[in-house]
Parts: structure tokens; C-alpha cells; sequence
């Protein structure tokens, strides 16, 4: 099923000492049935458990499946406070479209990938996609809704506009176009500038729409454990944290290739 030489969909995973986690998001890749090639890309920043070991024995396992594991000797998020997706994760994907999911979330549904790509091609005005996905808490084991409100389609400007309020587009469930492969020099390096979950659904929206594909199993977005870097942030560190992607995002939508959509986002920038 998986030539090589004619990857589809490319499985997208950022990692680090996800150890007690990694195996969900592995069986959510391995798991998927598609009528199309598709490879798996994972980037294991620096892990300091058994989280690179449990990749690799799957990639040892699952043969017929296209694995690429980026790894590394320091880990880059401390070094550069930036995720490393543009700089390592993304650009070694080889598929016309990137299928997101970090090593601590999950996908539940072995026809996801099948679904959402059928989605697309159906919808060249989208340059991404995504479904229900819900909380998990792993330090009670509950799960909750993201939002009381049903998720939906956003519209280009929406995406450009995003704020993260209401059901929200989780990493687990976007699907979307490679707008990598086919840019230049010059949009790439423009397109480095969109780094994080809230910054792709804005690079996205200068692409076209998002649409919404109802009929897809949730996947499990995991909350309050030990690994994530967001719950070991403070409240006052989250918020420097947005307030600089906000600025940053502005920024490069200013001198992008249509500045107009600046104004969307200048509401956004305090300070």
C-alpha cells in the first residue's frame, strides 16, 4: 500500500519524554486504512526517557510504513523557546498534505486520514480541515467537551482572525495542505515565521478556508500530565507567551504577501 515514492498524507508528531503517552499517538498512526500512500514523521526533541526507544520499536514493527525520526542531541525548544516544527518537523514531510499530532494527543478513528484527505480533494477552496476532538484529564481521567458550542467551518479571514476562543481547531485534528513543498526560498522563509498551533490556523487562512468533517471519531487532546509544557507554564508566562506570538504574527502578515491582512490581526496586539 505505502510506496515511498508516492506519499499522500504525512503524519506529523512532535515529541519530548512522552514515554507513558507515545504509544496512543503510535497506534493512532499505524492504526489508519487508506487507499493511498502515507509516511510518518516524527521529531523526538532530545527526550530524556523511553520515548525514543518506543518509536524506533514500532518503526522496527511496522516495516510496510514509510518512518522518518528526527532526533536530537540538545533540546531545541530550550534553547530557542520556538517549537520546532518549520525548522525540523515540517520540511522533512513528504506528503501533499501534513496530518497533525504531538506525542501526548491521540487519534481514535482508523478512518480519519481516509476521510479528511477525501475532504479535501473534494474541496480545493480549503487549505485545511478538521473534526471533534475532546479533553482528557490524565491526572482523574476525565473527559470533557472543548467547548458547549459545535465545532464548525471557519472561513479564510476567520482563520487569519483566529482566537482561539469557542470549540477551537486542536492539533490532533487538522489536516492540511503541504504548502511547504511548492514555495520559495523566498515564502519560506516567510512561512518559518508561522510556528505553533494558533499561528498555523493563520498561515493557513492566507491559503483558503477550513472546513469542518463531521462523521470522525473524536481524537483525545491530553491535559495535566506531567509532560506538557503548557501545564508546567505559569499563567503570567502563558500570557508573555501569546502577547509575543500575537506581535509576531502581525508582524509577518505585515510584510507578507498581502499586507491588508494585517488589519485582521492588529486588534490582537497590546503593548
Amino acid at each position: 500500500m505505502n510506496e515511498k515514492n508516492d506519499i499522500k498524507v504525512s503524519f506529523c508528531c512532535l515529541t519530548y519524554n512522552h514515554e507513558k503517552l507515545i504509544n496512543n499517538a503510535l497506534e493512532g498512526f499505524v492504526m489508519q486504512k487508506t487507499n493511498f500512500p502515507f509516511e510518518i514523521v516524527i521529531h523526538d526533541d532530545a527526550s530524556t526517557d523511553g520515548t525514543l526507544k518506543i518509536i524506533k520499536e514500532y518503526q522496527r514493527k511496522y516495516k510496510d510504513i514509510p518512518f522518518t525520526i528526527l532526533t536530537e542531541i540538545e533540546n531545541q525548544f530550550s534553547k530557542e523557546e520556538i517549537y520546532p516544527f518549520w525548522t525540523h518537523l515540517y520540511p522533512a514531510a513528504r506528503g501533499k498534505y501534513i496530518a497533525e499530532c504531538d506525542g501526548d494527543d491521540y487519534w481514535t478513528d482508523p478512518e480519519k486520514i481516509q476521510k479528511q484527505y477525501d475532504f479535501m480533494e473534494a474541496h480545493p477552496e480549503c487549505s485545511m480541515c478538521h473534526h471533534d476532538y475532546f479533553i482528557k484529564n490524565m491526572q482523574t481521567g476525565n473527559t470533557t467537551k472543548p467547548h458547549s458550542e459545535p465545532p464548525r467551518s471557519y472561513t479564510a479571514e476567520e482563520l487569519i482572525g483566529f482566537d482561539g476562543k469557542g470549540y477551537s481547531i486542536h492539533t490532533s485534528t487538522k489536516f492540511w495542505r503541504n504548502v511547504w513543498l511548492d514555495a520559495s526560498d523566498e515564502k519560506k522563509e516567510w512561512i518559518m515565521n508561522f510556528w505553533g498551533d494558533h499561528s498555523i490556523n493563520v498561515l493557513m487562512g492566507t491559503y483558503g478556508a477550513c472546513g469542518y468533517v463531521p462523521g470522525i471519531k473524536a481524537s483525545v487532546f491530553c491535559r495535566q500530565h506531567e509532560s506538557s509544557s503548557w501545564t508546567n507554564m505559569s499563567r503570567a508566562e502563558i500570557s508573555r507567551k501569546e502577547a509575543e506570538m500575537h506581535k509576531r504574527l502581525y508582524a509577518s502578515l505585515l510584510v507578507g504577501d498581502s499586507p491588508d491582512l494585517a488589519k485582521i490581526r492588529k486588534g490582537f496586539v497590546r503593548g
